[in-house]
């Protein structure tokens, strides 16, 4: 499907709507072979070599032959009368559309361009559903759509895909190219190939998902977790930078800072905010993308950089600045009376009403935990990782509390300062973005 004037709006041979009916209808001339052999009967009785030849056209034949010796000797006359084939009376057929309201009926052609494709469309599903139920005779199809979600309602795209993803399982091949995310889903974006073009290297294709987490990770039941993950964020394969953040207040608030500070969206700079879920995920995440040649760093709380970039191998375990801070976290505790975990790192106690990102913004204030987290961040920032040196976001923006109420509480905030005012009172947000845009 390339030429969406032409498929859409000519019922004839060769254009999709075309095809698509044939493929329809072949069970159903199958089913009427009495049809058939009727033709075959009328065909004896009009064509010139019919066994059964009309004595009316033998006479013609005769008559005609005779007036022509007169000008021409030697010569005869006959007329021969093709019978068509049964596929072609479907093939001379015209789809009609009529309105239910109106009661307006008009051919396929003479509709709008949405209700073309959507028409278009619900054929491809209809065909989906007559290949899955005859199982007994497979066939092997290519079916090639460009753009197939174009003109259609967004509820339409997502039956679209499902009709696609269905018709996939009877024996076509289907391959679509598309820029709408509604396309994609977690079964088919493990597989979904992103195309470029730029001046320098011409067009490029980048790795799928699938491959790229095969290389990437190494465990068969991380591999699974990661397809998993990545595959329900339909935003990376729309970006030319991708940020992982942590939970729904980053995701929530790091777009609508992006948005105050310099007028425009993310999406506008090609800049997707993405939660993968949890940050323990973003080591094999950020690996995963670099293999598919995607542009990605992350954004995380203090305590990342001592607990899952240790374990996921952005810094090493045993390390001065490791011994450094849990050294410093002990003196603090007996100071201020937070709760040490048996790693030696906060850890939330209900009983004290200590949480652990508190804790680690205590040590973030510390003369001398500061100077461990500017080392720690200085470490983590060439691993495409930005920690948020206070503690966490909440510590970025002054908020009390966390929660659904908190965040909203944060978003009017944020909503009701200009950006001179975020880049006074929040200035880490303004040195994050300026680190992603100059990634």
């Amino acid at each position: 499907m390339k030429d969406l004037g032409e498929d859409l709006g000519k019922a004839k041979a060769g254009t999709t709507i075309k095809g698509l009916l044939d493929e329809i209808m072949a069970p159903i001339v199958d089913a009427h072979e009495d049809l058939s052999h009727a033709l075959d009967t009328i065909s004896q009785i009009l064509t010139a070599d019919g066994e059964h030849r009309s004595r009316h056209l033998r006479e013609f034949d005769e008559a005609a032959s005779k007036v022509l010796s007169d000008f021409f000797p030697g010569l005869t006359l006959d007329l021969d009368l093709q019978i068509v084939d049964i596929k072609e009376f479907f093939k001379a057929g015209d789809l009609h559309v009529t309105d239910e309201v109106t009661g307006d009926r008009r051919r396929f052609d003479q509709i709008g361009t949405g209700a073309q494709r959507a028409i278009q469309m619900a054929l491809i599903r209809h065909l989906a559903e007559t290949r899955s139920a005859n199982v007994e005779k497979p066939s092997r199809r290519l079916l090639l759509i460009d753009e197939p979600e174009l003109y259609l309602h967004p509820q339409g795209v997502r039956r679209l895909r499902h009709a696609l993803s269905r018709l996939a399982g009877t024996g076509f091949q289907v391959v679509f190219s598309t820029h709408s995310p509604l396309m994609l889903s977690r079964e088919n974006a493990a597989d979904t190939v992103i195309v470029g073009k730029t001046a320098a290297d011409g067009v490029t294709a980048q790795k799928p998902l699938r491959q790229a987490v095969r290389e990437a990770v190494a465990n068969a039941e991380s591999q699974a977790r990661t397809l998993f993950e990545l595959g329900n964020l339909a935003e990376i394969y729309f970006a030319e930078r991708v940020v992982l953040c942590e939970g729904k207040t980053d995701r929530r608030l790091l777009p609508l800072a992006y948005e105050k500070l310099y007028d425009q969206t993310p999406e506008l700079d090609h800049i997707a905010f993405v939660s993968p879920g949890s940050c323990a995920d973003f080591p094999k995440a950020l690996s995963v993308l670099t293999a598919m040649g995607i542009q990605a760093c992350a954004v995380a709380d203090l305590d990342f950089a001592y607990t899952h970039a240790r374990s996921g191998g952005l810094l090493p375990r045993d390390s001065e600045d490791m011994a450094n801070a849990k050294a410093l976290l002990g003196r603090l505790q007996s100071d201020v009376g937070f709760t040490l975990g048996g790693n030696g790192l906060p850890q939330t106690d209900r009983k004290t009403g200590w949480n652990a990102a508190d804790a680690w913004a205590h040590f973030a204030v510390d003369e001398n935990g500061c100077a461990i987290v500017e080392g720690s961040h200085k470490d983590l920032k060439a691993n495409k990782v930005w920690i948020w040196r206070q503690g966490c976001i909440e510590h970025v923006t002054g908020a009390a509390g966390k929660g659904e109420d908190a965040i909203i509480e944060q978003e009017d905030q944020l909503r009701a300062l200009s950006a001179a005012d975020i880049e006074q009172q929040m200035p880490a947000f303004k040195a994050c973005f300026d680190w992603i845009r100059d990634f």
